[in-house]
């Protein structure tokens, strides 16, 4: 899948990039807050993993671009947010959701090119391809990450950690954050892909492309075809290897 990407596809070639600084293998706005909750650890280096296999778990492709919009969005209403932050069109209120979505892809897409440090931007990871996560660069290609061992859906969270040792009770263990629970991330910035025009889901779906390459979610109808016949060049291209 990435030599067809970087080989045959150079236009989608940009979308691939490696975040393993400070790597998290509980990818940002999925199951993150869990995972500190049972570690009690929010950030931990790549090579303090040592030679341990891992695992994480991913979310709908969209979904977890919009849990990243209302992440940040919800930290621009912090009293002590930095102004162009606040008032940035993605956050602002007195625009549609659609407009605002669409502003926050545009901020998200010259986030990677620009790097996190770029206001309002600041915290445009949550938004990013979860693919991305998964990603190192050998020095002349990208390749996954050999460190995972296990990729699975969220709703799975429980049973993985079961398989790792920890136990997963919801009433035992420390309760991490969830969005699901913060009425005004849900009412200020609602998750809901009904609100956003084909214009939108088919710009979200051009960014996060690479998180329907390699997970299986049902891409929103507007660009299934193009996606569908991606993944039919992929698997061409690997049955011919």
């Amino acid at each position: 899948m990435l030599a067809w990407i970087q080989q045959s596809q150079p236009e989608k070639d940009a979308l691939l990039y490696a975040d393993v600084n400070t790597l998290q293998y509980a990818i940002a706005v999925t199951d993150n807050y869990d995972i500190n909750a049972i570690t009690r650890n929010a950030h931990i280096e790549k090579k303090d993993f040592g030679g341990q296999k891992l695992f994480t778990t991913v979310r709908d492709p969209i979904d977890h671009f919009l849990s990243g919009w209302a992440e940040c969005g919800f930290r621009s209403m912090r009293p002590n947010a930095d102004p162009a932050f606040k008032n940035y069109p993605a956050f602002n209120m007195d625009l549609g959701i659609d407009e605002q979505v669409q502003s926050w892809v545009k901020c998200v897409q010259g986030s990677t090119l620009k790097g996190d440090n770029v206001l309002p931007c600041k915290c445009s990871k949550h938004s990013y391809p979860q693919a991305n996560f998964l990603l190192e660069n050998d020095g002349q290609k990208y390749i996954i990450d050999p460190l995972i061992d296990l990729v699975g859906d969220l709703k799975d969270l429980p049973r993985l950690v079961e398989m790792t040792g920890f136990g997963y009770g919801r009433p035992i263990l420390p309760k991490g954050r969830d969005s699901s629970m913060n009425l005004l991330k849900i009412e200020k910035f609602p998750r809901d892909k009904t609100l956003l025009s084909d214009e939108t889901l088919q710009r979200i779906c051009d960014f996060v492309i690479l998180d329907y390459y390699f997970f299986d979610y049902k891409p929103p109808e507007i660009c299934r075809d193009q996606i569908e016949a991606d993944i039919a060049s992929i698997e061409k291209v690997s049955l011919e290897d």
